[in-house]
């Protein structure tokens, strides 16, 4: 299944399952190609491909838990990724060129659903949406949330065969983050770049109950191979990002925060 808008912003239903149910997706916008699906009963962000080029075989860096593409927390406690695609709804676009999907999620053991919402424009930039859907009759005690989750680096290009070889590999690392490092009035411009090494994990939040002159967005750069990764929060609450470097790779998670 693919959109009929034009061939840059698109969908394509990957691994569809018996009952016609695709159990993956991949998006794009422009050149920016990137990957979710379902594995080990989480919907994971499989990859990101700068150069307009889909994997054939990607190579699937950390667990489905370090690579969850969302994660809840209820009472506390992680959501154990227990997921099963159970819908999925081509999503009417007002925007000119641009092309949306739903993917509807259920979970094994807990009376919720997820919707994950993903539009491309064509610019090389996406817009997600998560919604939570509370399908019993008591009450949940939301705790925590990333809408958005996963690997941003190394971006990986062409096949396993190209990735892993060593004569086209490409050099990762010098990892940075960037962001507006002062949140006071008429200071909201001072950005900086700063490394991201694998023992000083990155947080960055506003927790005075609204965004204020804070902006939750975080630049994050691969030194070494040029790649400069936005991720942004539409939200004018208390809000949290996140980001680590374990194991050669870069992860990063995004949402709102709570009191």
């Amino acid at each position: 299944m693919e959109s009929d808008t034009a061939s840059c912003a698109q969908h394509t239903a990957l691994e569809v399952n018996p009952d016609g149910i695709p159990q993956a997706f991949r998006h794009k916008s422009g050149l920016i190609v990137y990957e979710e699906g379902l594995r080990d009963g989480a919907w994971i962000s499989r990859y990101w491909s700068p150069i307009g080029r889909a994997e054939l075989d990607p190579v699937c860096r950390g667990t489905s838990e370090q690579n969850a593409a969302f994660r809840v927390s209820l009472g506390g406690q992680v959501v154990e990724n227990a997921w099963r695609v159970v819908a999925v709804t081509p999503v009417a676009a007002t925007q000119t060129g641009a092309a949306a999907v739903e993917v509807y999620l259920r979970h094994a053991q807990l009376p919720l659903e997820v919707t994950v919402f993903t539009l491309t424009d064509g610019t090389g930039l996406f817009t997600g949406r998560l919604t939570l859907r509370n399908t019993g009759d008591a009450s949940l005690a939301l705790t925590g949330l990333d809408v958005w989750a996963g690997r941003v680096f190394p971006c990986q290009f062409g096949s396993r065969y190209w990735g892993e070889n060593s004569k086209y590999a490409t050099a990762h690392g010098e990892y940075e983050v960037g962001y507006f490092i002062d949140n006071r009035h008429s200071n909201e411009g001072h950005f900086e770049w700063r490394p991201l090494g694998a023992e000083t994990p990155f947080e960055l939040a506003e927790t005075s109950g609204k965004s204020g002159w804070g902006h939750p967005i975080l630049y994050l750069r691969d030194g070494k191979a040029g790649n400069i990764f936005v991720i942004q929060l539409a939200w004018s609450g208390n809000w949290r990002i996140h980001a680590d470097l374990v194991d050669g790779c870069v992860r990063v998670g995004i949402g709102p925060a709570g009191p």
